[in-house]
């Protein structure tokens, strides 16, 4: 078990795993990257403790619906979270403001989100604050909407993350 204190990268992608149990990261407390490429549909609260030092999340490619608004609390050094490729339709903006880092990038494109008032909200919110950093691509089977969230090197100096949606009608 004290090998397990020296890993610092974990890759458990493509083992088909179905879901992450609270406490199964105990002994891991230098682990810095996880990459989790698998058939996880929730990220529940529990799931992510133990891992202070956690500074890459990699949760792509799964079939994520769900994410617990506290699930992501405990990362304390998270700088890249990403979710690309999920099944996401929705968000709470208490997911992210729960992130106590500096600064965390998170990818969210290629997942079927809704396109509703709830999360033009959500997004609205996650813009103004600083310490994320988003960079989304929604499209829509109705109407192709393409928001892109990211951060412009010189306003990134300053702290300011800038936002822009095109929308084109079909």
């Amino acid at each position: 078990l004290e090998l397990l204190d020296s890993i610092e990268k974990l890759d458990l992608s493509w083992n088909q795993l179905l879901w992450v149990g609270s406490g199964v990261f105990r002994g891991l407390s230098r682990l810095r990257q996880l990459y989790l490429h698998n058939r996880l549909s929730v990220v529940q609260q529990g799931s992510l403790d133990l891992l202070p030092g956690l500074e890459v999340l990699n949760l792509s490619n799964n079939n994520i619906s769900w994410i617990d608004g506290e699930a992501l609390a405990p990362l304390y050094s998270l700088a890249i979270l990403a979710l690309e490729g999920n099944n996401l339709h929705h968000l709470k903006f208490k997911t992210f403001l729960s992130l106590h880092t500096t600064a965390t990038h998170i990818t969210l494109s290629a997942n079927p989100w809704n396109c509703d008032c709830e999360l033009h909200r959500v997004f609205s919110k996650i813009l103004y604050v600083r310490h994320l950093h988003v960079r989304i691509r929604i499209r829509n089977r109705i109407r192709f909407i393409f928001a892109i969230v990211y951060v412009v090197p010189v306003l990134h100096k300053l702290g300011i993350c800038l936002g822009v949606t095109l929308q084109h009608s079909t």
